[in-house]
């Protein structure tokens, strides 16, 4: 209802509280509807950023999860917010193993190579995450195939990936 501006004006600091609330809750579906809600309001309200970004840094996946999804569901709305650098590079620290999330920075990192601003951020973001994940393995190709949108961006425009590459 936040995200859709249908809760009346005098509402919204009991709603923002309520929900807020719930974040620490004990039982993890309320806990996880309440991050859901309140990320899925965050291009709409600014009063949840500090407790969400608080649970990203934690490297609560559920969290950065929630997050991933709505920098997809609404990546015009969030790229226009002052944060959306911090709330993109929250998402470094998505583990491998949170595939829907992995696939949503994915999805957004892919769109951001193609445009010319952002293209250095988006690299930065990409090469953040293999050197927090990438295996030390030879021939590694786990980030390529978890970053498929972004590897097949970066590979339609040599010089990002030769500049990716070394």
């Amino acid at each position: 209802l936040l995200a859709l501006a249908l809760v009346p004006d005098d509402q919204i600091p009991l709603v923002v509280a309520t929900l807020l609330a719930r974040f620490s809750s004990p039982d993890d579906q309320v806990r996880q509807a309440a991050i859901r809600a309140a990320a899925h309001a965050v291009p709409t309200v600014d009063a949840f950023d500090e407790s969400l970004i608080g649970l990203g840094e934690t490297g609560d996946q559920y969290a950065l999860s929630a997050i991933a999804n709505a920098l997809l569901m609404s990546t015009k709305e969030m790229r226009s917010k002052a944060k959306f650098n911090e709330w993109l590079r929250l998402l470094c620290k998505l583990s491998p193993g949170s595939r829907d999330a992995i696939n949503s920075f994915d999805h957004v990192l892919g769109r951001l190579i193609t445009a010319p601003a952002q293209q250095q951020f988006a690299i930065s973001c990409l090469t953040d995450w293999v050197s927090i994940h990438a295996k030390d393995t030879a021939r590694d190709k786990s980030a390529a195939e978890l970053f498929n949108e972004t590897t097949h961006e970066l590979s339609n425009r040599p010089d990002l990936l030769s500049q990716v590459i070394t």
